[in-house]
């Protein structure tokens, strides 16, 4: 961290900090009212300046949620290793595969992910299904909705595993998508 100093202040609730000895010099500090009023949230504030090249919009990662837009730098640099070209006669309807859990998802896309898991052999895919999304938040919520219906969930709570660290928004959205009820175990 070069020398710098961490302030691990933390909120006592009312918007302040529950230590009053924070300065500005420090590296890293935590602070509860950068995005909004919940006091249990905590927020990680960056005052490290790197290199104008390399320098993201935002100083700020919220902690309470997920924002890829941190990777920005990465793909603006990289992107065109990794660029796909769709002719325009393909994907015309939002249903690529109606047959599918995930009937937004085009059945090649699915072939390969299946294809790099089994090259690669960390995951068994065949038997499961294959969900994807823009982040963390969305394919969880996407897969639960996809594979509960209200009328399974709400005779028994609903097993959700989810290794820490994980999104404070993971107790709501699996009882507000899943129609669970509030007493769902978190494995």
């Amino acid at each position: 961290m070069g020398g710098k100093k961490l302030d691990n202040t933390s909120s006592n609730g009312n918007g302040t900090n529950a230590d009053n000895n924070n300065s500005n010099n420090g590296a890293v500090g935590a602070n509860s009212n950068n995005f909004n009023s919940n006091p249990n949230t905590t927020t990680l504030k960056i005052t490290v300046k790197p290199p104008p090249a390399t320098i993201h919009q935002s100083p700020v990662i919220n902690l309470d949620r997920g924002d890829p837009s941190v990777f920005e730098p990465y793909w603006k640099k990289n992107g065109g290793k990794c660029t796909i070209t769709i002719s325009g006669h393909e994907s015309l309807s939002y249903f690529s595969d109606p047959h599918s859990v995930c009937w937004y998802m085009e059945p090649e896309l699915q072939d390969a992910i299946r294809r790099v898991h089994l090259i690669v052999g960390n995951a068994r895919t065949e038997g499961y299904h294959v969900v994807v999304g823009t982040g963390s938040t969305i394919l969880f919520q996407a897969a639960l909705y996809a594979l509960s219906s209200s009328s399974a969930v709400v005779a028994q709570p609903m097993k959700v595993v989810c290794a820490a660290p994980y999104y404070s928004v993971r107790n709501s959205n699996t009882v507000q998508f899943c129609y669970c009820p509030s007493s769902f175990d978190l494995v």
